[in-house]
This record gives C-alpha cells, structure tokens and sequence, in this order.
C-alpha cells in the first residue's frame, strides 16, 4: 500500500511539474480541443425522444410489445385529434372538415382514420343502434318526417317557423304533435342571440329525441364535454430532431386555423396521444434543462465568488468547468452518439458535481499560500524522499503573505505542487466514487439511465484531470495576491465539545427516519412525471377518467377467430373488466329484423334530401321579421300560456321590438349567414356578402365571424341571420346523413372497410382483442388489480397498464441493483484504498444515515419515488462518499497540528462544493417537468443532509472513536 501511495504521489508530482514547466503549451492544447470538441458536437450530437427506447429491448415485456408493434404498426406513436363542441352535429361536421384536408397531408401522416367518413358507419351505422332505439328512432322521425321535406325545400326562418305553425294547428285539430323540444331550443336560440352567445341547435338531438347536453366552455376542462368525435393519426417521425413531432402537430394546427372552425359556436379541438404527449413532455424537459443550465452556471459562479473569496480562483474554476463539460459532450457524442430524455441532464449534472474537485484545488492552494511553512514544505520534501536542496525551492514566508506580499515565484510552485500531491489522491478517490455511482446505471435495464451514468461517469474522470491540468496552469500563469485568509466552517469547536451528543441524537433521527421509510412508494403513473399544466395531458386524463374513452387499455394478439372468441369469453368474466372488443364487435346483431325497420323509415320518410338554396325571396329582413311576427301571433291564437310558450312569446315580443321602433326594412336584403347548400359549420355566405366559417366568400365583399355581417343593414339585420345560423346551420349535414343512413345493407366479415379492418385484423390474420378496465387507471392499486386479472387468463398481454406498471417495476428493481452495486464497489475502493480499514466504515456510516434520513424527510413532505428522480439514490452515494473522504484524508495525512477540522480549507471546500452542487443540480426543481422538478428537489435535499453529516457525524465519529 505504502509503494502504491508513493507510486501515486510520485505520479501527481511529476505531472504538476510539467504542467507548470510548459503550462501556455497545455493551455493552448486543451482550449484547442475543447473547440473542437463544441464543433465535433453541434455537428454530430442528435436526440431520441422515443420513450420506448429507454427501457431494455430484453425485457420479457418489452418483447411482447414490439411483437404487437410488428402486427400492428399503426397503433404506435399516434397522435389523437380530440373535436369537442357544444353539440354532436358541430362536432361531426368539424371533425369530417378536418379529415377531408389531413388526408391530403400523406407526406406527414402514415394515415387518418376517422370512424364517421367511413361508408361503413354512413350507411349502415343504423344497425349498430339496438333494435329498441333503432325502432324509437323510426317513430320519431315518422312524426317529423312532413316538416322535415318541407325544411328541405325551404331552409329558412320563414320555412321552420311555418312549419311549426301549421304543427300548432294539427295539434289544435288533435294530432299528436310534440313541438316542445323545438321551441325549447328556439328559446334558447333568441336568448343567446340578446346576450351575443354562441349557440346552434342540434337537428340530430332533435331527430333522435335526446335531451340537449348541459354543457360548459370546450376544453375548460371542467366536466365531461357534450359531445367529442375522435381522430386517430399516425404522423411521420424523426427521431434524429429533438421535436420529431413538430411538423404534423403544426400543420394539424395550420389546417384547424385554415377551416375557420373555432369561430364555430362551441367548437373547440385537442390534441393528445402518446406523440402529443411525449412532444409536449421533451418541450418542458428542454426547457427546464436550459433555464436550469444557465441559472446553474450562473449561482455556481456566484456561490464560487463568495466561497472561494477571489474573482481570479473563481474564473478559473469556470473556465475549467466550461472546457470540461465541452470534452465530456464530445465524448457522449462520440461514445453513444445521441442524447436521451433523461440523459440530456447530464450538462446540469456535470455543472453540479464537475465543479467540486476545482473548488477542493483552489481552496488547499489558497490555504497553502498562507500556511506554506517550513513543517509543510518538509512534508512535501519527505513525501517525495527529498530535502530542500534538491528541490532548489525556498519555505514560503507566512509574514510576508500576511503582509500582503504576493508570493514569490518559488512559492507558488511550491503551493501549486504541494496541492497537486497532497490533495490529487483525495480528489482521485472522490472522481473514482462519484464515477461509481454512476457506474452502476449500467448493467440495469433502464438504458435510457445507463446511457445517463456512462456520460456522467467518464465526465467525473475528465473533470479530474481537467482539474489537474487547466487549474495549475492557469495559477502558474496568472498572478495571485490572496486577500484575509477563508475561516472556518461556524461551529468549528462545537463537535469537539458535543461529539457525543451529536451521535446520540443523529442515532434517534436516524432510527424515527427508518420506521418512516415503510410509507416510501414509487409513483407507477408516467403522467405525474409531465407538466400538469399540459393541454395533452390534460385531455389525455380526462379521456382516462372515462372508461368507456380510456386510451389506456389491455390487448392480447390471438392466431385465429376460436382462439379470439375464448379469450374474449374469458376476459369478459373478470369483475375488473368492463368491455372487451374485437373485429367481432363490427358485425351487428339481428341484422334483418334492423334491416327491415330501415327499409320501413326509408318508405315513410321519402324523398327527405339535403336543403336547396335558399331563395332570395327569403332572405330579406322584411321576410323574416314576416316570419317571426307571424308565428309570434300563431302562439297568441293557441290559447297555450304553459312556460315554454310564455317565454318565447316574451323572446319574440324582445327581438321584434327592436325593429317595431325603427322603420320596418322589408326591401332591405340581409343575406348575410343565410344557409348555402354545403355548409356545415353554418359559416357559408349567401349572395350578398360576408364571409363565413369554412371560408367561402358571396358577391358582396363583406366579411364577419359565422357570415353574420353584410352589405343589408345594421345590427337588428345581424341579429336576424344570427337567429337563422343558431336554428338551421346543422340541418343540411344532419339530412345528408340521414339520407345516408337509409342507404344501410348487411354488414359482414368480408365487407368490412380495409381500413378498419387492419386496426382489428393484421396481414398475416393475427386478431386484434382489446381489454377495457373497470376502474381508473391511475388509481394504482386498481392498475396492479387490473393488470394481475388478465394475466391470469393469459400472460401474453400488452398494452398501457402493463407497461406501466412492469416499466415502473423493473425501474425499481434496477435502481435497487443499482444502489446495491454502487455500495459494494465504493466500499471495495474504500477497503482498498484507504490506509485505515476502520475509516471505511467512518466514512459510510454518515453516508447511510444520511441517506435513510433523506428518505424519511421525503415521505413527510410526499416525496414519492418516480420514473426520473430514482436515480438519486444510488447518485447520492457517489456523491456524498466525496465529502467524506475530502474529511478524513485531510483528517489522516495533512491536519495542522493544534487544528480543527472543520477550521481547515477541507471542510470549507466541502461546504462551497456541496452548496454549488446545490446550487446546480437544485435549479432542476424550477423546472415545468414534474419528474425533472422531482429529481431536483431530491438530490438537493439528499444533498443537503449528506453536507450536515459529513460536517457534524463524521468530525463527531473522528473524535470520539477515530482519534489518530
């Protein structure tokens, strides 16, 4: 051991001299590769965002989901179109808009697939219906079936008003007519015409007899929406781009923008899916590494400033810290090529923990500048076997330092070697340890976190030697006058006097931390690890809320239909199973006796076709104040003065008052947001004028939100075409699908459309069986219950839920394996190493208290363990076995005689260094990804309470059973 330590100091001897001897050479060689290195970099470093990756492809489950990929592909990174609006017609009139134009973009997007612009549901959506529904549907459209012919043929205020005008009168005469659900809604129309709201009445609610949905602002994300229409997409993605996502979001965007639909009353679209979500999650990372980059940089500067007490001392630490991060990015180019969604915080990391070893150098070389006296330059002599003639190097003069003497040339070299031999060893010890810690990421399963530890690891290896190398040479270089000596770390005698008692009550602490640590958990939810502020998540939670929408489900590959109908019996009999689905599910039940109730409503309902054009006749003001006015009295004439009826008499006596006051316009043409043949979203302009929701401009030039503007008149004329959107903008959408829907033939097997079938049926006649929870599957407790149920039935079952729950599993057991490896092999090296084999277990017991600590702090404040801040265990090993060897290395081989620990350089660099890699590493806390914030938060309160140890535990330890 002892020709081992001489091998050692001989080494470092030998390399300080010489970089002393030719230190403008090293500085010129180390700057010139650290340029080209940036170059290098910038030029070849890329970045994979695809999760997936960063777990090991050797995982049983991983296998089993890339078979599933393989069969198939177009599940895999999608993108989900989410289109709410205020009613079901809305929503399926914007959503069949937008896919009209993203089919276009197949540069973009391997496919669009939207379930409503299939010919399948279009015409034969009927026989999806039960039989009960599909038969109270053909009794409501029996009843309506004469107004909606005459709609047909005039869709205007004048055509619907006369038609429930003359349903007033059949109701008078007997007949059954039910007009209430329409009046209902025309009062809700006029309100929100007065109050200037947006509003269109649903025609398909009104057809089907359902009640209109309650509903609050789309995407508030405060309740469940009225009404959502899904689609699914497929984008083209390169990994090679941080935002491998960019283009097709931005141009699903551009097209949303282009079709105007927003200004559609209630129409609102989201995005989400595992691209959305995985762009959204790489924007907050990248956003919080680099806030938490530059403000790292910026307080290590400052906190170097203050600690190091010399603007000179801190300028040279950065410029080694700069040139050693630009070598190790270099180097994680050259070695792995590609950054990660975790390992991108490697630059923080390095920031955090590279600037440790300059700040231990510059401390000792300041503390040998003024203490460089003749018992320390006989130690350095008769380390190196020499005496002062053969060094040819004078004793430093304490009185002249203290003077204010600037040293002579003889004793900064002196200072300088005496620092690189008698703290390189410890600074070997703590890169080797930090490396180690680091290290152990690498034989676990998480990759992702492997490719984190070898940057990082061989990043502590070139700080070391950037330490050794830069530093000295720019202190030989640069002349150093050193103001008032740096005191000591407060409390300095307190150990001395309380040693004891500090053990006793660190022994109590630790003990109550350890029985907290039975309420650690790890957090199996990868959404928490997001911004939670996200749209994507947002959205993508509220999807997970509803069972019947959830995206996180089960699937189970079967090899033919016996082997599909048995599993789906099975996994249909568990309690934790709500639904499960299957190309199956797309052959309606009893279809002929559906058929014949479709062949019936097609007979009553005839010739139902899409609205003609409006005519002209019935677009002037004077028209349609004619039809208010004259429905206004049919309600009067009925006699009826029930709620619904007394308010709209009072809604119509409202409106038309603003126009009794005024001259009565009627030769005044108000075409503005009349009903052209085609609308859809009720924004289409008519001949004279205004713009509307789709784009499509009339004659007359003028423009305005929905085609409420005009040439005709002022802002009754708007309210009046404002009224005819609200009440008739969806009817021709609904009676096109209608008459679709009559056009319904069996649906087998062989019909199905091919792009349907290839999301339940692959190419090489795998089925498709995809399992719905019972519960919400972020409740953890029902994801481990869920998951467990259909791998009884049957093991081979991928999906969402497994993955997350196996994910988080194996990244537990991984950093357990970790942690155990990090122990082991920083114990091995302190065994080795260290001269005293008891100091191995001073140095560790601190460590380990610490640690449980750590861990107790954290369950009281809610802390849990996650995807991202797990790493922190087995780094904070690494890490806090650093202090304790600065601390006992310099309690072993270089205390002044009479000295205190904690009043050596030793402890105060322990100090700096500890609150700079606090400072670094802690900016991670302020960063809008959760687990990034996590993670931060972590290591600086790990840190932290390691700091306290080392400078209360360990001392405490050395005095009371350690004494030298």
């Amino acid at each position: 051991m002892n020709s081992l330590k001489r091998l050692g100091v001989s080494a470092l001897s030998g390399w300080a001299g010489f970089v002393q001897q030719a230190s403008v050479a090293v500085l010129v060689a180390i700057f010139a590769l650290a340029f080209f290195a940036v170059r290098y970099t910038a030029a070849n470093l890329s970045m994979n965002t695809d999760t997936e990756h960063m777990l090991s492809e050797e995982l049983a489950w991983r296998k089993l989901d890339q078979e599933y990929e393989k069969h198939f592909p177009q599940y895999d990174n999608n993108i989900l179109i989410v289109m709410e609006a205020a009613t079901p017609d809305q929503a399926q009139d914007a959503a069949a808009l937008l896919y009209e134009r993203l089919e276009r973009e197949q540069d973009l997007f391997e496919f669009v697939f939207y379930p409503n612009a299939l010919a399948l549901f279009r015409e034969s959506g009927l026989l999806y219906l039960d039989t009960d529904e599909l038969q109270d549907l053909s009794d409501n459209l029996a009843e309506v079936q004469p107004f909606l012919a005459r709609l047909a043929r005039d869709p205007s205020l004048r055509g619907l008003f006369g038609v429930l005008a003359d349903a007033l009168d059949a109701a008078e005469d007997g007949d059954r007519v039910d007009i209430d659900p329409v009046l209902a809604r025309i009062n809700a129309a006029l309100e929100a015409v007065r109050d200037d709201r947006p509003y269109r009445l649903s025609w398909q609610e009104l057809m089907s007899g359902d009640e209109p949905a309650e509903t609050g602002p789309p995407g508030a994300g405060a309740g469940k929406p009225p009404h959502r229409e899904f689609i699914l997409t497929q984008p083209r993605l390169d990994y090679g781009g941080f935002f491998p996502a960019t283009p097709s979001i931005e141009t699903i965007h551009r097209i949303y923008d282009d079709l105007d639909i927003a200004s559609s009353p209630g129409a609102h679209m989201r995005l989400t899916g595992a691209t959305v979500l995985s762009h959204e999650e790489m924007l907050s990372v990248m956003k919080g590494t680099e806030t938490a980059a530059v403000l790292a940089l910026c307080l290590v500067t400052v906190i170097l400033l203050a600690g190091l007490g010399s603007v000179k001392l801190a300028l040279v630490t950065v410029i080694s810290l700069v040139t050693g991060l630009a070598l190790t990015a270099a180097f994680a180019t050259l070695t792995v090529g590609e950054l990660n969604l975790i390992s991108v915080a490697f630059a923080v990391l390095y920031i955090g923990l590279g600037v440790d070893f300059a700040i231990h150098y510059c401390l000792r070389y300041r503390e040998h500048l003024f203490d460089n006296d003749v018992a320390a330059e006989a130690a350095l002599l008769r380390s190196r076997g020499a005496d002062s003639a053969q060094t040819g190097v004078a004793p430093a003069q304490p009185a002249r330092a203290k003077a204010g003497i600037v040293p002579a040339k003889a004793g900064t070299q002196s200072a300088l070697m005496h620092t690189s031999t008698s703290i390189g060893g410890s600074l070997f010890l703590c890169a080797i340890s930090t490396a180690i810690g680091f290290f152990s990421f690498i034989p676990t399963a998480y990759t992702g976190v492997a490719e984190l530890g070898w940057i990082s690891g061989f990043g502590m290896l070139i700080s070391f030697v950037i330490t050794l190398t830069v530093i000295p040479a720019l202190l030989s270089l640069l002349p150093f006058k050193p103001g008032a000596p740096a005191g000591a770390v407060g409390g300095s005698r307190l150990v001395e006097t309380h040693g004891g008692k500090i053990l006793g009550g660190t022994a109590f602490l630790a003990l109550a931390s350890a029985l907290l640590l039975t309420g650690l958990r790890f957090d199996h939810n990868p959404l928490n690890l997001h911004d939670q502020d996200g749209a994507a998540l947002s959205t993508f939670r509220q999807l997970l809320a509803d069972n019947d929408l959830t995206p996180w489900t089960a699937i189970m590959v079967a090899g033919d239909t016996a082997q599909a109908d048995s599993y789906r019996e099975q996994f249909a009999r568990l309690d934790q199973v709500e639904t499960v689905l299957s190309v199956a599910d797309f052959i309606p039940v009893g279809q002929d006796e559906k058929l014949y109730i479709i062949d019936e409503m097609n007979l009553l309902l005839g010739d139902v076709s899409a609205p003609a054009q409006p005519g002209p006749e019935t677009q002037t003001t004077g028209a349609r104040l004619a039809a208010l006015r004259a429905f206004r009295e049919k309600l009067q004439e009925s006699g009826r003065n029930d709620a619904v009826v007394a308010q709209l008499r009072a809604n119509l006596a409202e409106l038309l008052g603003d126009f009794d006051i005024a001259p009565a316009p009627d030769a005044v043409p108000a075409q503005a947001g009349t009903q052209s043949k085609g609308s859809r979203l009720g924004g289409e302009s008519g001949d004279g004028g205004g713009s509307g929701n789709g784009g499509e401009s009339g004659d007359g030039g003028g423009s305005g939100n929905g085609g409420e503007s005009g040439n005709g008149g002022g802002s009754g004329d708007n309210s009046l075409a404002q009224l005819e959107q609200a009440l008739l903008a969806s009817l021709p959408g609904r009676l096109e699908a209608l008459n679709a829907s009559l056009n319904a033939d069996y649906v087998s097997l062989d019909n199905l459309p091919d792009q349907l079938k290839r999301l339940w049926l692959s190419a090489d006649g795998a089925y498709r069986i995809e399992i719905f929870p019972e519960q919400d599957m972020q409740d953890e407790a029902a994801l481990r219950e869920f998951v467990r149920a259909i791998q009884s039935v049957s093991p081979q079952v991928p999906g969402p839920p497994v993955i997350n729950l196996e994910a988080s599993d194996a990244v537990a057991a991984a950093f357990r394996q970790a942690f155990l490896y990090a122990f082991i092999a920083i114990s091995f090296m302190l065994y080795i190493l260290l001269g005293r084999k008891r100091d191995v277990l001073l140095v560790l017991t601190p460590l380990l208290t610490a640690a449980v600590i750590t861990g107790g702090i954290s369950v009281l404040a809610g802390i849990p363990l996650n995807f991202a801040n797990v790493i922190a265990l087995p780094l904070l090993l690494g890490i806090g076995v650093d202090s304790g060897i600065h601390i006992i290395h310099r309690f072993r081989t270089d205390l002044p005689d009479g000295k205190n620990i904690l009043a050596t350089s030793s402890a105060r660099a322990v100090t700096v260094s500890s609150l700079t890699t606090m400072g670094g590493i802690g900016n991670l806390a302020l960063s809008p990804h959760a687990g990034t914030a996590s993670l931060g938060l972590l290591l600086t309160l790990g840190i932290g309470v390691t700091l306290v140890c080392m400078l209360l535990v360990l001392p405490a330890l050395l005095t009371v059973v350690g004494k030298r």
